[in-house]
């Protein structure tokens, strides 16, 4: 769990690093209304897991939750996976609103995770 500012400030400085997160991921973020705190689930592929050590581990996508919402809720405020971006909106009922309209385009690629891992897990 994190403060969705932080989130969102972070993208500031992923874009420095040698993996950049996809042209415009940082404006679909910042122009979001987020909770104050969100999850954040980043995820790769295992191929691409097994081959790096964790402090080399990029990643492909994620997906943002709201911290208050129940466990039995399936729901999202964003999802980003490989060339799409998906968000859900104060109209929308479920996770199939959002995914029924049409996504965003991004780039294809890999980029540095928002939580840097200094062990092996």
């Amino acid at each position: 769990m994190i403060k969705s500012n932080e989130f969102k400030n972070s993208f500031s400085h992923r874009s420095k690093v040698k993996y950049q997160c996809p042209t415009n991921l940082d404006l679909f973020y910042r122009g979001l209304p987020l909770s104050r705190y969100i999850w954040v689930t980043e995820f790769t592929e295992l191929q691409h897991r097994l081959k790096r050590k964790c402090s080399e581990l990029m990643i492909q996508g994620e997906i943002i939750s709201d911290s208050a919402s129940g466990q039995l809720y399936l729901d999202f405020l964003a999802a980003h996976f490989p060339g799409k971006f998906y968000y859900m909106t104060r109209k929308d009922e479920n996770i199939n609103d959002a995914f029924s309209r049409d996504p965003f385009d991004l780039p294809i690629g890999n980029y540095s995770p928002f939580i840097q891992y200094d062990s092996v897990f």
